[in-house]
């Protein structure tokens, strides 16, 4: 047991590391270039609804209350992801000392979860992820609370629930997920523990009951286009073949253990070896392996989504100080452990500093941080179509970036794009845009005789070409 002045120095370590962390966030936040995601998410929250076309509404409300703080500007967009990791560190803070960690070691543990790749880029830019992160960090610290047999459950406990399921489901329709967890958790409780526990899942999915039925109701329905798009894949790769599935898995695999680091990862399963019979460690574990065993399945038709499997990752860091703590006795888990801990913060810098000033032998045009880079170059190098014309791109990444670009010079002109959400132009365009290349690999369906073409290119901080741009003027 850790004496006051012990647990007092940690808390203040705690108070310290999140402030820098986060004063660090920011910085970096007000310094990257929007992602076309970002620049689209940012058109959603100039029109608040309850329904968009990709994701829950919830994205836009808080890109709506950092610009209502900061203006139109990355910080603005980014600020309240960049302060998440304040609540993020917190919850897992607590969540570390529920599982009988000492309060220095939930700091630890905070600190390093926090760190992690895909918690960082939740940080750095506005994705719906982050707060459906938080969602997953509260429902996992209220299921292991309400497991804790030695303790009548408060009614906090059973709100803290309901809330999460709440926030995950207005963030993104992966936060269904948490049912899973929740199940596993409350398998062996008591049965009013377990009457209580689903009527805090069904309360807290009430509450979302809004942005169900808008969904539905509209035109784009986001849950209707994510599903049609799986069973589209599924069908197309029905002829794949086990290889390329065995591929992916791979991919799935390597993916996880770099983005958690080997040496956490190694430390996490030794505990959960150990320490099975042990509910709270099952808890964890479930809290991983149910969004792993959706990517998994996701993984059968497409590139794995690694961002819904990461969920867990915090907690894989608990588990991971729980077996260093078990063995710090043994000078080999002392080095494992600090060669674990300088891996992570080690990948973190590397993360930061080359998302900032690109200096790893990447390709540019496959070097994720390139998404970063170069957009400023839309409002440099093109010129707004003269009256009521309108502007049409192949996809919404390039249209929401051209229209975040042009927000303050150019705000009247109208923007369109080739797919589901393309809205209907005021006038004729005369400017049609064609990224080369893009993720999505869409292209413009009909380009006039008379047009006039032109191949521009972005580039980075480095002068590196991160994309091109193919332009048609209609005189």
């Amino acid at each position: 047991m850790e004496n006051l002045t012990e647990q007092r120095r940690a808390v203040l370590s705690f108070a310290g590391i999140c402030a820098v962390i986060t004063a660090l966030r920011l910085f970096f936040a007000s310094s990257l270039e929007l992602a076309p995601d970002e620049a689209y998410y940012w058109l959603w929250s100039r029109h608040l609804l309850l329904a968009y076309p990709d994701h829950p509404p919830m994205v836009a409300y808080l890109i709506r209350l950092g610009t209502a703080v900061d203006s139109d500007t990355e910080l603005g967009v980014r600020l309240c992801f960049a302060l998440s990791t304040v609540p993020s560190m917190l919850l897992t803070f607590v969540l570390a000392m529920q599982l009988g960690l000492t309060a220095g070691w939930a700091t630890t543990a905070a600190s390093i979860a926090t760190l992690l790749p895909i918690v960082s880029a939740g940080s750095l830019i506005a994705t719906p992820d982050t707060p459906l992160g938080l969602a997953w960090l509260l429902c996992t610290l209220s299921l292991v609370r309400l497991q804790k047999q030695d303790r009548p459950a408060s009614w906090w406990d059973y709100f803290a629930l309901a809330a999460s399921v709440a926030l995950g489901l207005w963030s993104k329709h992966s936060a269904l997920l948490c049912i899973g967890v929740v199940i596993v958790a409350m398998v062996r409780q008591p049965p009013g523990r377990q009457v209580r526990a689903g009527l805090c899942v069904l309360l807290g999915a009430i509450t979302a009951l809004p942005t169900w039925r808008a969904d539905l109701s509209s035109q784009s329905s986001a849950a209707a286009n994510q599903l049609g798009h799986l069973l589209g894949r599924w069908q197309s790769d029905a002829d794949s073949g086990a290889f390329v599935v065995l591929a992916r898995y791979g991919e799935l695999i390597g993916g996880q253990i770099a983005l958690a680091t080997p040496l956490i990862a190694l430390l996490a399963l030794g505990c959960a070896v150990r320490c099975w019979r042990q509910r709270h460690v099952q808890l964890l574990v479930a809290s991983y392996l149910v969004p792993l065993g959706a990517t998994a399945l996701s993984a059968l038709s497409t590139h794995p989504e690694q961002n819904w499997a990461s969920l867990g990752h915090p907690g894989i860091v608990i588990l991971a100080c729980l077996s260093a703590r078990e063995g710090w006795s043994r000078p080999n888990t002392k080095r494992l452990w600090w060669g674990a801990v300088s891996m992570a913060i080690l990948a973190a810098v590397v993360i930061h500093v080359h998302a900032l000033w690109p200096f790893l032998p990447l390709p540019p045009l496959r070097d994720p941080v390139s998404r970063l880079h170069g957009w400023n170059g839309l409002r440099d190098e093109i010129a707004p179509p003269k009256g009521n014309a309108g502007v049409l791109c192949d996809n919404y990444g390039l249209g929401a970036q051209l229209a975040w670009q042009w927000r303050d010079l150019h705000p009247e002109v109208p923007i369109a794009w080739e797919d589901r959400s393309c809205r209907p132009l005021a006038g004729s365009p005369r400017l049609l845009l064609d990224e080369v290349d893009d993720p999505g690999h869409s292209r413009l369906h009909v380009i006039p005789a008379q047009a006039q073409g032109q191949l521009l290119e972005l580039r980075r901080r480095d002068g590196r070409v991160v994309r091109q741009i193919q332009m048609w003027v209609i005189p």
